[in-house]
């Protein structure tokens, strides 16, 4: 059974990290949607963490494929309810019923369901330490696609931040949050990215760059959970 001593640890930390922040987020207020989304994104970047762990165990090469096609549709359902949940924020539950939305959620869906379909997505190539060939056009599509909601919920909270008047400091620290929760969670695909280029020609090397996604993950997760428990009711 293979053990990388990189990526492990903090794959476990951020699936320890979902379910208990997830728990404070519902204590805080479990009837605000907008905390029930939140709580739901953060459940699926643990589940991508497990995924992940299960991953880098190596038990077989079932498992290994299994594991990464289920870590990538965990992250992407983990960023579109994390999109919604800020949107939920600034505009209310009636947001999930607007078109761009919905065009979000069934694009997710599809999307995830075509990568995973894809011929050869991975292929395993040693299972001691886990070493894999991806198909780098089905990592680009989710990658591509994660950002374009992300972006999209940057601009609507830059947007929003400054429609706010500077007297509502309260709800402009809330946005504001929300905002730099955002910034960061970019981050986390920047440093996949980096770390499949590097995979190419060093795999060695390319573990310490993925492992930044777990990173940026918990600081997400935690800079998020702060700013809900300190949202009014």
């Amino acid at each position: 059974m293979a053990i990388n001593p990189v990526s492990m640890p903090g794959e476990i930390i951020v699936f320890s990290l979902a379910i208990i922040l997830s728990y404070i987020i519902l204590k805080r207020d479990k009837h605000y949607k907008g905390n029930q989304f939140f709580a739901m994104s953060f459940i699926f970047f643990g589940l991508y963490g497990l995924a992940m762990f299960i991953y880098d165990l190596g038990i077989s090469d079932a498992t290994i494929i299994i594991m990464h096609l289920s870590s990538l549709a965990f992250i992407s359902m983990g960023v579109l309810f994390f999109v919604i949940s800020m949107q939920i924020f600034l505009e209310g539950i009636t947001v999930v019923k607007k078109p761009l939305i919905r065009f979000f959620i069934i694009m997710t869906i599809i999307i995830i369901i075509i990568v995973i379909s894809w011929p050869k997505g991975v292929e395993v190539i040693n299972r001691d330490p886990v070493t894999t060939e991806k198909n780098v056009i089905a990592n680009i599509i989710i990658v591509i696609w994660v950002y374009i909601i992300m972006f999209y919920n940057t601009n609507k909270l830059s947007k929003g931040l400054k429609a706010v008047k500077k007297e509502n400091t309260e709800i402009r620290e809330n946005i504001k949050n929300l905002y730099i929760g955002q910034i960061l969670g970019l981050f986390s695909p920047f440093w996949s990215v980096v770390g499949n280029i590097i995979n190419i020609f060093n795999p060695e090397i390319a573990v310490y760059f993925t492992s930044m996604i777990y990173v940026f993950l918990a600081l997400v997760m935690i800079k998020m959970t702060l700013t809900l428990k300190n949202r009014k009711k």
